[in-house]
């Protein structure tokens, strides 16, 4: 269907038989302002859809900030977790997903706030700068002006024939009255009254009918230009519209994140780290970590000797043996450099006596 106008169905305030319209129509003087109205609503329509986008955008930006926000404080838990292993892994993982996806929501803001400028710009160029509108407003009103002015001087010679036709049947009505009671000199003047009424009536008839015919002769002038204009209209709404539907299409899929690059990717990997998650490699991790499959080291003694004054050991080395993995302990008495009190003995070549004891080996069954 066509979406230019159609001159078929012309309707005037007044006709050549001077019926009237049942209510205006785009072809009434200062109708055509609909289609200026429509223009104003159509670039405030799309600073309210620019508003949306924007709108939409700051709920994807809080909505990463939450995500992430909640990434961060579960990463800690599952450190604080009893897991080990793969499965700290696995509960890491889901932190992870939602940092992708907060990234991934984070572009999407960056993809609407694009669209908005480009709204903004096709704006500025349609509307601001092109002032199309203002053109479409001067044309219109440039190719009703004359029809208006046949209107409106057609309206005032019907209001004069109407107001000739009432006079003349006031005059009629005064004859009827007082055709028995009047004298044949009041009658005369009544008569004579009736005469120039009708003569009025004729001229008014006259001018109204010369009046409808200039108005008609104007129709086809009227009805082109002014279709021409409303085509204008039709167009520059249709290029709107057009952008409108556009922009909406690729906002419905910037706003899709399941057909974002890298969205397939942040499931599959998700996927990936829970397959190659086993609870019995969490188990034997914790064993080996913190239960007896962890290295056993068995103490050696040492001597007690002199030099060791004080109850709580000053110094303390550890040595493991890398073979055995059993652990030798020294004790390194402290030394007052004053009185040489705590220095060893001349008959006691070592400061330590080591004495090992018979090594084990312990090995803790696994079940």
């Amino acid at each position: 269907m066509s979406v230019r106008g159609s001159s078929d169905n012309l309707s005037t305030t007044g006709s050549l038989t001077g019926s009237l319209p049942p209510g205006k129509t785009f072809w009434d003087p200062g109708m055509y302002m609909e289609c200026i109205k429509r223009g104003n609503s159509s670039n405030q329509q799309l600073t309210n859809f620019k508003l949306m986008l924007e709108d939409r955008a700051s709920i994807e930006n809080k909505y990463a900030d939450h995500l992430s926000k909640w990434a961060r404080e579960w990463r800690k838990s599952s450190e604080k977790g009893p897991e080990e292993a793969s499965f700290k892994t696995a509960w890491k993982s889901f932190c992870d997903e939602a940092d992708s996806l907060a990234q991934l929501h984070l572009d999407i803001k960056k993809n609407l706030l694009e669209l908005c400028k480009r709204v903004a710009e096709w704006q500025h160029q349609s509307f601001k700068k092109s002032h199309r509108l203002k053109e479409l407003e001067k044309g219109f009103k440039h190719a009703q002006q004359p029809w208006a002015d046949h209107l409106k001087k057609m309206e005032e010679r019907r209001k004069k024939y109407y107001s000739a036709c009432k006079e003349k049947h006031g005059v009629e009505l005064q004859i009827q009255q007082g055709q028995l009671d009047n004298s044949s000199e009041q009658q005369k003047k009544l008569n004579n009254k009736l005469n120039k009424a009708e003569n009025d009536v004729h001229r008014a008839r006259q001018k109204y009918e010369t009046a409808l015919n200039e108005l008609a002769g104007d129709k086809n002038r009227y009805q082109r230009d002014m279709n021409h204009h409303f085509n204008c209209a039709q167009d520059f709404e249709k290029e709107r519209l057009d952008f409108l539907l556009d922009t909406m299409g690729e906002a419905s899929m910037r706003i899709n994140v399941a057909t974002t690059e890298g969205y397939p990717e942040i499931y599959l990997n998700l996927q990936r780290v829970l397959n190659s998650t086993s609870s019995n490699d969490d188990l034997i991790a914790f064993a080996r970590t913190k239960g007896p499959e962890a290295p056993f080291y068995l103490p050696v003694f040492n001597e007690w000797t002199p030099e060791m004054r004080s109850s709580k050991l000053e110094t303390m080395k550890v040595e493991v043996d890398p073979v055995t993995t059993i652990q030798a302990i020294r004790y390194t008495p402290k030394v007052d450099e004053a009185t040489g009190a705590g220095r060893p003995s001349l008959r006691q070549p070592n400061s330590t006596l080591r004495e090992s004891f018979t090594r084990h080996a312990v090995q803790s069954p696994c079940h």
